[in-house]
């Protein structure tokens, strides 16, 4: 019997230490995320990808509760000039926690290509 409790018991705390352990692991994950536009006018046309491959890094427990479906890249269009801007991504454009780092991202820079529509009488 007491054969069998200590077989239980190690079996637990080999499972506790192996959970606590894994989620401390820092990890890398690569995710698509689309990008938005914000102080956008109807006389301008913004011609840029439609999402961005990125990769971003943290702890696993970070990155298991970051809500994939929420990120997306946001840059302001007052900041664009025209014809094109190279745009340099940071954390601040996803609205990452601090404890997730943005590592790599493609394309980099990001083309982002600027026109004034003619009115149209």
């Amino acid at each position: 019997m007491k054969k069998i409790m200590l077989k239980i018991m190690s079996i637990f705390f080999g499972v506790s230490l192996w959970y606590i352990l894994s989620q401390q692991r820092s990890d890398s994950i690569m995710v698509d995320v689309p990008i938005c536009f914000y102080n956008t006018t109807p006389q301008v046309a913004i011609n840029a990808p439609e999402t961005i491959r990125i990769s971003l890094y943290a702890k696993r427990s970070d990155l298991i509760a970051l809500d994939f479906s929420q990120l997306a890249i946001h840059l302001d269009a007052k900041q664009l000039q025209k014809p094109s801007t190279n745009m340099y991504l940071e954390s601040r454009h996803l609205f990452l926690p601090a404890t997730i780092k943005l590592v790599d991202y493609s394309p980099a820079p990001v083309l982002i290509r600027v026109t004034s529509e003619e009115k149209q009488a």
